[in-house]
């Protein structure tokens, strides 16, 4: 007798931009069982609607506010400084969940990434949408997203939000991509998460391939053990 197996049904997701990123995102969330809404500024161009087959799934292009109207989950890859735009021009935004994947940065006089902001995107995303649940995140490069066995071992990501239920959707997501999501707190943690991305791209810079790295989890030094509250032994 064969055996059918089907991804399990999961929530309406919006990916707001569908470049590079976008379009590695939406077809692997759903091949997991997400329901994917693309949005785009030209939902009717050639490459949505490829993009559109590809993903399968009833996926759907449409306008980015539609799309993040449409969905319970909104995914913005849109890179800085069009970000901006975009996100203060999805609707209302209440009770829905926004990942902020996106890394405002510009190239200093020194050669060097510094940020386009004074604290981080996913902070103003947040006070351009009070309502909603932002959650800040950072996914590997695409390449990893298509494959995620590329490097040899899971990809870390973090995770920053201020709403706990939002954030544990959040990690779902990143681990429904093959990465690894590790909480990093609050949301004004994004301003250390957007400066860990700035680091990512030195060795690029420097146009020194064998100097690449990625970010992995590994045991801490220090275990801490508690009983009831009480801290009964600490050893590094």
């Amino acid at each position: 007798m064969p055996v059918f197996l089907f991804a399990m049904e999961r929530e309406t997701v919006a990916i707001i931009g569908t470049g590079d990123m976008g379009n590695s995102i939406g077809p692997k969330l759903a091949e997991k069982g997400y329901h994917v809404i693309y949005g785009s500024r030209d939902p009717a161009h050639k490459s949505v609607q490829e993009l559109v087959a590809i993903t399968g799934n009833n996926a759907r292009a449409t306008s980015q506010k539609e799309a993040a109207q449409q969905a319970e989950i909104v995914v913005l890859v849109v890179p800085w400084p069009a970000m901006q735009e975009v996100a203060q021009n999805l609707g209302n935004m209440d009770g829905k969940i926004l990942i902020d994947v996106s890394i405002p940065i510009q190239q200093a006089e020194d050669g060097y990434l510094e940020s386009m902001v004074e604290t981080s995107s996913a902070q103003l995303i947040q006070g351009w949408n009070p309502g909603a649940k932002v959650v800040k995140t950072l996914l590997a490069s695409s390449n990893v997203i298509d494959d995620p066995t590329i490097l040899g071992g899971r990809v870390t990501s973090f995770v920053a939000a201020d709403d706990r239920n939002a954030k544990e959707t959040a990690a779902r997501i990143v681990a429904d991509l093959g990465l690894q999501p590790l909480d990093a707190g609050p949301l004004r943690h994004a301003q250390e998460i957007e400066a860990w991305a700035r680091l990512w791209f030195v060795p690029a810079i420097q146009k020194s391939a064998s100097k690449g790295f990625e970010l992995a989890v590994l045991p801490n030094n220090l275990l801490v053990l508690h009983v009831a509250g009480r801290v009964v032994r600490a050893r590094r």
